[in-house]
């Protein structure tokens, strides 16, 4: 069974064809990793200074929980206060609090019980999110 050539190895074939020095090569794709591990660290802070800040501030506020559902039959829904959170990824910090609680709910019945409910909620709150 062959195995694949990493991108390194790659690259580094086609540079020694063109420079015949390998620790040129060497250096190139060192220099090579490095930019890409600087662009990929920025990349995530950007996006965790972006999305995480506007989340965190979107349930600081005392309005945090303002849609919930009562005995599983009666729904209240209303969009969210802050809409930064929602503008950036599309989706109602509601929501991925709701998918939240949903995750730690230790018993499977009544996850699934909760589940179904629940996704009734976040779809009408997504629909007020939308309006």
């Amino acid at each position: 069974m062959e195995n694949a050539l990493t991108r390194d190895q790659e690259i580094s074939l086609l540079l020694i064809k063109k420079i015949s020095e390998p620790n040129i090569c060497k250096d190139i794709i060192f220099l090579k990793n490095e930019m890409e591990k600087e662009e990929t660290y920025k990349y995530h802070y950007e996006r965790w200074e972006t999305i995480a800040s506007k989340y965190f501030k979107a349930i600081d506020g005392k309005f945090r929980h303002i849609s919930y559902v009562q005995d599983g039959e009666v729904y209240y829904l209303n969009k969210d206060v802050e809409t930064d959170f929602y503008k950036e990824t599309g989706i109602s910090h509601q929501v991925k609090d709701i998918i939240h609680q949903l995750i730690c709910l230790p018993d499977k019945s009544q996850r699934v019980y909760t589940d179904s409910s629940y996704g009734i909620l976040a779809e009408g709150i997504m629909h007020e999110m939308k309006q």
